[in-house]
């Protein structure tokens, strides 16, 4: 005949193992929730466009270019210089003489 506090002891010692079991089970489930979670690839929001640069061409599009760099007030009267074809030959040409000290370049 077992005693009462046997069947109560081996009672609570399967309560504790069953709830060593919920809490492994939960573990795993929060584990593979996560790792489910990190291997999803990510989507990419848009793509992003490079913006195409012209090449300024004519003298007035190069004036126009390097003002478009400055405030007007500055660029208005600023002398504009074009960029040299040989670095070692000096300065660019002078495409338009300005009156403030300002120099503006076209890109």
């Amino acid at each position: 005949m077992m005693s009462t506090q046997y069947t109560a002891g081996m009672k609570c010692v399967q309560q504790r193992e069953g709830e060593k079991e919920m809490k492994y089970q939960y573990l795993l489930c929060v584990l593979l929730a996560l790792t489910l979670v990190a291997c999803q690839p990510i989507q990419p929001v848009g793509t992003i466009t490079q913006q195409t640069v012209t090449i300024p061409q004519t003298e007035d599009d190069k004036i126009a270019n390097a003002m478009s760099a400055a405030p007007l007030s500055i660029a208005q009267d600023a002398t504009i210089i074009d960029w040299p074809i040989d670095p070692t030959l000096g300065e660019g040409k002078v495409l338009r003489t300005g009156a403030n000290g300002w120099v503006c370049r076209p890109d």
